[in-house]
């Protein structure tokens, strides 16, 4: 993505079709995971990182690093918290790869002994990049020999070059960061947040604790797309098969996301020899898109594709959809339709055999999805549960059949959007309680004519007159 962002006319395209970030987080794993998943009452201890857990466990070197890291001054000064808050994830990492990397426990045991053993003043006045080349020294000379009585029983080789190159890695780093990057504040700003951690004591007692972190946000400008780079660049070389430090996209909807990976895909490969003659797959691609985006993908697929493989003389693109959106955009012989059928006991997709009436180019979406996507409505299934109730009520004579009241009925009318079928039953409505009324009216004037009973011919014709008024 960043390397895309960077190609200027891929950049162009982009800002062009509305989905260019405004920035990058330069997050961290346990930043995100302990602020989404956090549980007071149902702590997962295998969860917890290793500056978590109960510091009496950690070997003499560890802990000397963790309490460096602990000493830095955070209270005012927003360049030493996020300074704290990265190194103390990326060390972490690092104790974390060397548990891995020595893999039996005894053997790491030995080594932790070997450590402890240390005399104080053979540590004392060091920073922690000076004890981490102690660390891997003493470590080397510990592991290397495996002929000694303590680590013959493990028979397992230690392979001092790896283990070399696993620290200096993780130094590298950490000088680029400290040398490097917390020098440029002019390039990024600094945001921040906090985190709930959990605190393990010697005593076995765990306490939840509330605090400060500070993270990296880098503007998507020219100066801060090179610093990304580089960023990215340093941390990749790391020597870890923990990914800790998360990039997040910032100022972008999930649907522009995922355009945005979708692009970076095709730019990765551009530079690559794909031949004279390109097919690209692409299989729902229009998947968690807001329907606009559908409507507009295939356009600005056309405008990008061309330029991104420009040294391909064609480019064919197959794609699979089950929305209209796109299909709009294609002509009708370009299209084949699947249904599903029990082929051999067993259910596939095949071409259909139902007959379409509707050319695709240029077509009316509304219009594509009820003849070419073979769909029984376009209104929801429930709002066309109700509009048949309503219509067997209003076309039935019987009360019984009446399951809502006349005021519900004339309610549920009114919301209908659709105005043809709006007007429609407004209409069987008006016949049938109109109807209804009048024929109380009948039933009134009769009764009201017997009770005066007066049977006069110029009654009974003003009766008549008003009955055949209602």
């Amino acid at each position: 993505r960043i390397n895309l962002l960077i190609d200027v006319r891929s950049k162009e395209i982009i800002e062009k079709h509305g989905f260019f970030p405004k920035s990058v987080f330069l997050n961290l794993d346990y930043i995100l995971y302990k602020n989404n998943n956090f549980d007071f009452f149902n702590i997962n201890k295998s969860e917890l990182l290793r500056f978590e857990k109960d510091r009496t466990t950690c070997n003499k070197i560890e802990r000397l690093v963790y309490d460096e890291l602990d000493s830095i001054p955070v209270n005012r000064d927003i360049k030493n918290l996020a300074k704290q808050t990265y190194l103390t994830r990326i060390l972490d990492a690092y104790f974390d790869d060397v548990e891995r990397f020595i893999a039996v426990k005894n053997r790491y045991e030995f080594l932790e002994e070997t450590i402890n053993a240390m005399k104080d003043s053979e540590l004392e006045g060091k920073g922690f990049l000076d004890l981490l080349e102690v660390f891997n020294k003493i470590t080397i000379d510990t592991l290397k020999d495996a002929s000694s009585p303590e680590l013959k029983q493990f028979n397992l080789k230690f392979n001092e070059f790896q283990f070399r190159t696993l620290t200096e890695s993780y130094v590298n780093f950490i000088k680029y960061f400290t040398e490097n990057v917390m020098t440029q504040s002019s390039t990024f700003h600094l945001q921040r947040g906090s985190v709930k951690l959990t605190k393990e004591k010697s005593d076995k007692e765990t306490s939840i604790i509330q605090q400060d972190t500070a993270i990296i946000e880098v503007p998507l400008d020219s100066e801060g797309l090179d610093f990304l780079k580089q960023f990215v660049d340093h941390y990749e070389k790391i020597d870890t098969g923990t990914d800790f430090i998360k990039i997040q996209w910032e100022g972008l909807s999930s649907g522009e996301d995922t355009l945005l990976g979708i692009y970076s895909r095709f730019f990765s490969i551009s530079k690559e020899d794909l031949g004279d003659n390109l097919v690209i797959l692409l299989d729902e691609i229009e998947h968690s898109l807001h329907p606009e985006w559908q409507r507009i993908l295939i356009n600005n697929l056309l405008e990008y594709l061309p330029y991104v493989y420009s040294k391909c003389k064609s480019i064919q693109i197959v794609l699979a959809t089950n929305v209209p959106f796109l299909i709009a955009d294609i002509p009708t012989q370009n299209i084949i339709y699947l249904e599903r059928k029990q082929l051999d006991g067993a259910e596939e997709k095949v071409p259909t055999n139902k007959e379409i009436f509707t050319q695709t180019f240029a077509a009316n979406i509304h219009s594509l999805l009820m003849n070419n996507f073979f769909m029984d409505s376009t209104i929801g299934q429930f709002s066309e549960r109700k509009i048949k109730d309503i219509i067997n009520m209003l076309n039935s004579d019987s009360e019984e059949a009446t399951i809502y009241s006349q005021q519900e009925i004339q309610r549920m009318i009114q919301i209908i959007g659709e105005p043809i079928i709006r007007n429609k039953l407004q209409d069987m409505y008006n016949r049938k309680f109109n109807k209804r009324k009048s024929e109380e009216k009948v039933r009134s004037l009769i009764e009201n004519f017997r009770e005066t009973g007066d049977y006069s011919v110029e009654k009974v014709n003003s009766l008549l007159s008003e009955i055949q008024h209602n």
